[in-house]
């Protein structure tokens, strides 16, 4: 079965049933955007690097940028998504 028969068999249930369809918005918008987007923080600030990421977005010559562009990815954007993460499912 290729990825067209698992979307299909997955799809067409989700999009008749509105429990279902509710449940995969739900997982789609509150878990994989916000695991994503701490994911993609972590990467770029600590994987990738913040250098190259000015390089590649074409600010590599502004270092005050640069640098207040680094600490925002690498420290204050992923504090910021684990607490909306947990206020989004009640623990905070």
């Amino acid at each position: 079965m290729g990825t067209l028969g698992i979307v299909l068999v997955i799809g067409i249930p989700a999009t008749v049933s509105d429990p279902l369809f509710n449940f995969f918005d739900m997982l789609t918008n509150n878990v994989f955007l916000t695991l994503g987007s701490f994911f993609m923080c972590i990467f770029t600030g600590w994987i990738w690097g913040i250098d190259k990421f000015a390089e590649t977005v074409g600010i590599a010559e502004n270092q005050a940028l640069t640098r207040v562009l680094g600490f925002v990815i690498k420290y204050l954007a992923p504090l910021v998504v684990i607490v909306f993460s947990l206020s989004l499912f009640g623990i905070i």
